[in-house]
């Protein structure tokens, strides 16, 4: 049906620095996610992002909260992709617990 409308279908972006864009755009300061980010290059830009769920630092703990809130849910159920890169800063926290 997408095709047929020659409408791009929705994607949703969830993860942390990698899937924020995290310094990639000097304009950008980081306070929003960067247009230079992979959420943006998928598929040639083929599909419209319509929101991208992510920030620098960002555990699986941390997303999994942002998840909930209304505003993402809803920008989920009208996605028609999801995309998720997240667990770089879970695995850092993982090597940098001693347990002496």
């Amino acid at each position: 049906m997408l095709a047929e409308n020659n409408v791009k279908p929705n994607l949703v972006a969830l993860g942390d620095s990698i899937t924020f864009g995290w310094h990639l755009d000097d304009t950008n300061g980081n306070a929003n996610p960067s247009l230079k980010a992979f959420p943006n290059l998928v598929g040639n830009g083929n599909y419209n992002v319509t929101k991208n769920i992510s920030d620098g630092g960002w555990d699986s703990t941390e997303l999994l909260a942002k998840i909930g809130k209304p505003e993402n849910i809803a920008a989920l159920s009208g996605a028609d992709v999801i995309t998720l890169n997240i667990g770089s800063n879970d695995l850092l926290g993982l090597l940098l617990y001693k347990p002496y």
